[in-house]
């Protein structure tokens, strides 16, 4: 790690955090319907990884949490090539409200949408490779089935 830690904004209103759980957030990487997910530094491991955290008005509510914290833990069972490991499921205590995250397996890559546009398809061996790559996030999706998990926010991007 260079030692440097972003203070990206992950939305108007709330700064970055500098820190979630023991993960030190070094950027913002994106944010969808249930949360934003950050690059961070792993000091105890010595390893970058991913961090999602829940959107605060998402996690509301015991049922809520428990039902997020029960699928974490399922996620954190399945093992294949096309599905990220998920090394902790938790309450971040120094966040207001006991934000729930999820940290994971970083992948340094480009979404479907970026890699596609990068890749268009022009023959038959375009959408070939095209279709590979579509069919492997289709069998990390099946994974994830096959444990009774149901991924609500698959998409490309």
């Amino acid at each position: 790690m260079d030692g440097s830690v972003s203070t990206l904004e992950h939305s108007q209103l709330s700064p970055a955090p500098t820190r979630i759980g023991r993960y030190v957030v070094l950027r913002s990487l994106g944010q969808g319907g249930m949360g934003t997910v950050y690059s961070a530094y792993d000091p105890d491991l010595d390893r970058k990884v991913a961090v999602k955290v829940v959107r605060e008005d998402v996690h509301r509510g015991q049922f809520v949490r428990a039902r997020l914290l029960k699928e974490a833990k399922a996620m954190a069972r399945i093992s294949h090539p096309n599905v990220v490991h998920v090394y902790e499921v938790g309450e971040d205590r120094a966040s207001p409200h006991g934000q729930i995250f999820i940290a994971m397996e970083f992948v340094a890559g480009q979404d479907l949408v970026d890699w596609q546009q990068q890749h268009p398809v022009r023959d038959a061996a375009s959408l070939d490779r095209c279709l590979r790559m579509y069919l492997q996030a289709a069998a990390g999706i099946s994974a994830a089935h096959r444990s009774n998990l149901i991924h609500r926010d698959f998409k490309p991007d």
